[in-house]
């Protein structure tokens, strides 16, 4: 190659650029962890700073909202407050109640059964005998069954309605005789059949005939049978599990509805007014309101982003802004010199980085089809500069080593060797700034310029370029360390 080798204006490639940046993944991993960590760190506390509200200003972060959205919030708001409170209802009851202290697969029952019936009317009708009966839980309701508790209970697809009464234990009434005139009370216990218990039940169905005598004329009730028996009831057992569930449904609609606040002042907003509703005398003085600390998943996502294009951009500049040489193509395509060879330098950089992505990347970067070890690459680079000689008469050839190169330079004794003494080879080392060196150019008549990539500076190449055509010294070719 002659010495008037073209120069063009350096460019940035952008797969060259590309490939640079994965090739610092491990960076960009670290900045994307990094990120996430600190951002979601901050959301999480920003989640539960402390904010104190006077009534102006939840009126006035309400205006802030809009309002449709502070619509919704108050009507968020007030349906998070009903469930609490029927949440608050239902745990009492099931802390109190005698249906939810029973062991539904241990129950012991006392059945007490009445027959109604008047010895002086023969033939007394079925519609009398009921409304006799009815007659008589209308009293025991007003004195001894006391609270009524009704479940459904599905059998076989058929929805079918049970009513337990709580007084002093858990009664049962079965009206299916009544039209009969058979009225029958079942009595539950935990334990064994309290015999008082079940005799008061007896003292006000007697306490109640003279009430119902009077009201519906005279008639006969009588005490037809009383048993107790052990048996285990899957009625009771339905209506424990659906009470008990049904405050885990509660806090769940609650839940759901909370989570459909996602903005900060959206939530400080719905803390306010359910401070508010749980303390409805407190309408004057300030409300503080302090949210749960959580860890947002949108901080850690915008985070992780934001980490990740820092460290791209920081790689980015730092290639703009490095002027070295960044692969051997360039040396190439810039200043149209031959690539004689190249060898595997030991640039800390890659060193370490020993792992399959790594290779494959660098030799992506330095688009080597194939890989040579350093004796044969010695051997082809040493054949093609007693070609390059012979063919244009060159006797004496200087190897150019760039001051700012690396130590890794044991190649070139093996390379002097192979070439041998036609043509004679010289190494000149830092040739823009040793004069010994730069004295010595005249007595050479080829150059083979050494490089390496990430050192190299581009300047000096160009530098040593314009050097040899001034001194009209034929550049063979270069020799790339990568």
């Amino acid at each position: 190659m002659n010495t008037t080798q073209i120069e063009k204006e350096r460019t940035i490639r952008i797969r060259d650029l590309f490939i640079t940046i994965c090739q610092r993944w491990r960076s960009l991993v670290v900045c994307f962890v990094i990120g996430a960590i600190v951002l979601g760190a901050y959301g999480w506390w920003k989640s539960g700073t402390e904010t104190i509200s006077t009534p102006q200003q939840a009126q006035a972060m309400g205006n802030r909202l809009g309002e449709e959205r502070k619509g919704v919030i108050e009507s968020y708001a007030s349906d998070i407050n009903s469930s609490i409170q029927q949440m608050v209802r239902q745990g009492q009851y099931n802390k109190e109640s005698l249906l939810m202290q029973l062991d539904p697969f241990h129950l012991s029952v006392c059945e007490i059964n009445y027959y109604i019936d008047d010895p002086a009317e023969e033939g007394m009708g079925n519609s009398k005998r009921a409304a006799i009966a009815l007659a008589y839980l209308a009293k025991l309701q007003e004195s001894f069954l006391g609270q009524r508790v009704t479940t459904v209970i599905e059998k076989e697809n058929v929805l079918e309605a049970k009513e337990f009464y709580e007084s002093p234990q858990l009664i049962q009434i079965d009206k299916g005789n009544i039209n009969e005139g058979i009225l029958t009370f079942r009595v539950f216990f935990s334990e064994e059949v309290n015999a008082e218990d079940v005799k008061g039940l007896k003292d006000a169905m007697r306490a109640a005939e003279g009430k119902v005598q009077g009201e519906v004329g005279y008639h006969s009730i009588t005490l037809i049978g009383e048993s107790s028996f052990h048996y285990a009831d899957q009625d009771i057992l339905t209506m424990q599990e659906t009470n008990a569930n049904r405050i885990h449904d509660i806090a769940v609609d609650i839940d759901e509805l909370q989570k459909l606040v996602t903005d900060s002042d959206e939530k400080q907003y719905l803390d306010y007014l359910l401070k508010q509703n749980n303390d409805p005398a407190n309408t004057d003085e300030a409300v503080t309101v302090k949210t749960q600390r959580h860890i947002s998943k949108k901080y850690i996502i915008v985070g992780a982003l934001l980490g990740l294009i820092l460290a791209a951009i920081v790689i980015i500049i730092k290639y703009i802004a490095t002027s070295t040489i960044k692969t051997s193509k360039e040396i190439e395509e810039n200043f149209g010199l031959q690539l004689l060879g190249s060898f595997e330098g030991n640039d800390p950089f890659y060193k370490n980085r020993k792992t399959k992505l790594d290779r494959w990347l660098r030799k992506k970067r330095n688009r080597t089809k194939g890989s040579l070890s350093a004796d044969e690459m010695t051997d082809l680079i040493a054949t093609k500069i007693k070609i390059e000689a012979e063919k244009k008469g060159l006797h004496h050839i200087c190897l150019a080593l760039d001051g700012k190169m690396s130590d890794n330079t044991g190649f070139l004794d093996a390379m002097i060797q192979k070439v041998g003494n036609n043509p004679s080879i010289k190494v000149i080392r830092n040739i823009l700034e040793q004069p010994d060196d730069l004295a010595g150019m005249s007595e050479m008549d080829g150059i083979v310029l050494i490089e390496q990539t990430n050192r190299s500076d581009y300047d000096d190449l160009k530098n040593i370029c314009a050097l040899c055509r001034n001194y009209q010294v034929n550049v063979i070719g270069s020799i790339v360390v990568e």
